[in-house]
């Protein structure tokens, strides 16, 4: 026993050196169980795993097994942290076998919540039917845009997954997608004053397909290696096109005001993980992640006005940045992943530490456009080309509990996450163009580095497990303040009885 648990020490002391970080690709989110949540993503549970392409199989149920969870603070690491968004969602799974294939069928989603939401709280599909200039046209209170402050308002996600000789099959996809288009005279009336309209179109949100396969058996027995291989294309629809009537009643042409449509090509592959050493109940184990990101501009146009001051639409190679520029962006990402774990169970008490590091290299390239004065709606390079190399380390470790305080009955899940900042190498390259001419002297090379970015933080999470019956069990994850302080008594955020996330599991 002293054996094993100097083993663990030293693993752990070890670990600090090589911390690993988060997942290099996911997408979409699928069920994060509270006892994962709790312990650091070092435990999962039947929820977690009956939708995954490689831990499905160890599933165990005789006829179907359910799961149902209600979710906020909802984590997201595919959209910008920068924005604000919905963070409510439900979430249900089903899983049973079919002589020797295994089908999960799940769904998550915030369902039609906020669909429609525009500009001042107003909906976008709200109007009436009144004359205008003796036409009988649709009316708007306020212009029918949708709200785009947030990343989305509504989401929803579902995926089929088909597990057969040792390997499992999933297709999944993702939409926050909403658009509106009006393809006939309309007026926005607003403080009295009316505004027509000869068309609009509108599109915001994600539309995210993903393929995923794993293997269930290792490669190597006693070894390990259980492979995953994910293939993801995120579109992200970002656009906005108006037509309206001039004062002489005459279209002012297609106005393009936001064209920033954007296609994301996604691969991530993990080894699965082969066994260092194992001495009884203690397993060291290492792993590798690599993923990889591509995304640019897709299907976009812009507007200009032509020699009768009319705008004329145009699509081109790029998009249009939220500065109102038009940009060539190109971003290339890759993601290292090494990771080294130590677990041990025993007592009624297992352990689990998680610790790596995250190399991440980034390739930005953009290149602003501008339009060639005297040409008709031609674009060329205007103003600053920049090349942006990234090169980032993000060490962390994870560290999990699960207490059995009454076997199969009572669980206390605890984690902890050790973040160690994430120090950077930057090499940026300019360059400088007047109407696709190339200002040599504007040129320059700036090399900067980041090893002060953040120092370490700590963060705590605590949860339950009860299953009041043998069929079914009940997960909560429970209040931890921003200190990591906890509250026996409170029912707030803070306290040991405030529970942020629930699911509860059926299997028979």
């Amino acid at each position: 026993m002293a054996n094993k648990c100097k083993m663990l020490f030293v693993t752990t002391a070890l670990t600090v050196l090589l911390p690993a970080g988060g997942g290099a690709y996911a997408n979409p989110l699928f069920i994060v169980s509270p006892q994962k949540d709790a312990t650091a993503a070092r435990f999962t549970s039947s929820a977690d795993d009956f939708i995954s392409v490689r831990n499905y199989a160890g599933l165990d149920f005789n006829k179907w097994f359910g799961v149902v969870s209600f979710r906020g603070n909802m984590p997201e690491a595919n959209y910008p942290s920068n924005k604000k968004y919905t963070t409510d969602m439900a979430q249900f799974g089903f899983a049973t076998r079919f002589g020797s294939v295994y089908t999960g069928l799940y769904y998550g989603g915030n369902a039609l919540t906020n669909l429609g939401k525009g500009l001042s709280n107003s909906n976008i599909f709200n109007y009436s039917e009144q004359e205008v200039d003796g036409k009988t046209m649709r009316v708007y209170n306020v212009f029918p845009k949708l709200e785009t402050s947030r990343d989305y308002l509504i989401r929803n996600e579902a995926a089929v997954l088909i597990g057969v000789a040792d390997m499992g099959f999933r297709l999944s996809y993702l939409t926050s997608h909403q658009s509106i288009r009006i393809d006939e005279d309309f007026a926005v009336n607003t403080n009295g004053t009316t505004t027509l309209y000869k068309s609009f179109r509108t599109d915001f949100g994600y539309i995210n397909p993903e393929l995923a396969w794993g293997m269930t058996r290792e490669l190597i027995p006693g070894i390990g290696l259980k492979p995953e291989l994910k293939v993801d294309v995120n579109l992200f629809r970002n656009y906005e096109k108006n037509e309206q009537y001039d004062s002489s009643g005459s279209s002012n042409g297609p106005e393009i005001v936001l064209s920033g449509n954007t296609l994301t090509l996604g691969i991530n592959a993990v080894l699965g993980g082969f066994s260092l050493k194992k001495i009884n109940d203690f397993n060291l184990s290492a792993d590798f992640e690599y993923g990889y990101k591509l995304k640019f501009g897709v299907d976009n146009e812009f507007s200009y006005r032509d020699a009768n001051n009319k705008y004329q639409a145009k699509k081109f190679k790029g998009l249009i940045r939220n500065s109102k520029q038009y940009g060539d962006d190109v971003d290339n990402i890759h993601t290292f992943i090494p990771s080294i774990s130590a677990s041990w169970h025993g007592g009624g008490l297992s352990l689990s530490s998680r610790l790596g590091v995250e190399l991440t290299a980034s390739f930005l390239q953009q290149t602003t456009l501008g339009l060639k004065k005297g040409g008709e709606g031609d674009l060329v390079k205007d103003g600053q080309a920049v090349t942006i190399n990234t090169f980032t380390v993000t060490p962390a470790l994870d560290l999990g509990m699960i207490w059995s305080i009454v076997p199969d009955r009572l669980n206390l899940n605890m984690g902890g996450k050790l973040a160690f900042g994430a120090p950077s190498f930057t090499v940026r390259n300019e360059k400088w163009y007047d109407q696709g001419e190339e200002d040599a002297s504007k040129a320059q090379k700036i090399i900067q580095d980041n090893f002060t970015n953040g120092g370490a933080t700590t963060k705590l999470f605590l949860g339950v497990t009860v299953s009041p019956i043998k069929n079914i069990a009940l997960q909560a994850v429970c209040g931890v303040d921003t200190g990591n302080s906890i509250s026996l008594f409170n029912i707030n955020t803070t306290g040991f009885l405030y529970f942020a996330n629930i699911l509860a599991t059926v299997q028979f």
